[in-house]
């Protein structure tokens, strides 16, 4: 199992497809978000009208006495929620969406991360172009080369792609970097840049966007000190910007070094046919 939640330990050796744990685990949390997201809106939907149904409960129903207090205090929680519940329907489930941007971004990130810190581990040539890459920045000692050695390495890795470029560059370049070349240049994966920054102005900057954003994205709708509100469309598009490029970097790491369908392409039958690179 990948380390994806606690970053603790790498995919077994036995693993056939070691080299995908991470990206495979980032897209079933990312189903798993998209489909809490979905019910949490839902809920909160159903929060709003949940007075009337009280009401007729209460006024066109006989209700038992032993099923009373359990009634008083729905009506209860209903008070408390239903006016929170109001404003974030009226909004288009801006925090809702707002949570699961964070989220989303998290999960990429995350799964990034964890792909360079397992290519580090277990090949020479990856760790070798990452030192150089890296310079002076590089503190492991090679011969004892641990996990926890790898994920700093990839932690700076990441950190130095990303003063200079746009997400979707940064993380292309440090996969090609460690030998899986993809292609970062489809218009759609710009938004990932969008996402990372929206994503730490919720975090860092109580919601609102900070000068070093709205200078660095130009397609914000929003200008500095904005308050964020994404709403259905625009979450949409930055989950769709993520997915699209998770989808990429598995495509990617398939045709690579590290997979056994290394050297292989489809013929016009459908069936896989070797081929010198």
């Amino acid at each position: 199992m990948s380390g994806l939640i606690d970053g603790s330990s790498a995919p077994e050796e036995t693993n056939a497809i070691w080299f995908l744990q991470p990206t495979v685990d980032c897209v079933r949390y990312l189903g798993e978000e998209l489909k809490f997201s979905g019910l949490v809106k839902r809920s909160l939907t159903n929060q709003t009208g949940m007075h009337l149904l009280m009401k007729i409960v209460r006024e066109w129903t006989a209700v038992p006495d032993d099923l009373k207090q359990g009634l008083a205090i729905l009506e209860a929680h209903n008070e408390d929620f239903a006016p929170w519940a109001v404003e974030e329907v009226q909004s288009g489930y801006k925090t809702v969406h707002a949570h699961s941007v964070v989220n989303m971004w998290n999960a990429l990130y995350s799964s990034v991360h964890e792909t360079f810190s397992i290519l580090l581990l277990r090949d020479t040539t990856s760790r070798s172009a990452a030192k150089h890459f890296l310079e002076k920045s590089w503190k492991a000692k090679s011969d004892e080369f641990q996990f926890a050695d790898a994920k700093e390495v990839g932690q700076k890795l990441i950190g130095r792609l990303l003063r200079t470029d746009g997400a979707h560059v940064a993380l292309a370049k440090g996969f090609e970097l460690l030998g899986v070349p993809i292609e970062p240049g489809e218009r759609k994966f710009l938004r990932l840049e969008e996402v990372r920054c929206v994503r730490n102005c919720i975090v860092h900057n109580g919601g609102r966007i900070d000068s070093y954003t709205a200078a660095r994205v130009s397609s914000l709708p929003w200008a500095t000190g904005d308050a964020i509100t994404i709403n259905d469309a625009l979450a949409s598009e930055y989950s769709e910007a993520i997915c699209e490029f998770l989808s990429c970097i598995q495509d990617s790491l398939i045709q690579s070094r590290f997979s056994p369908l290394h050297g292989t392409k489809k013929s016009p039958s459908g069936q896989s046919s070797s081929h010198t690179q």
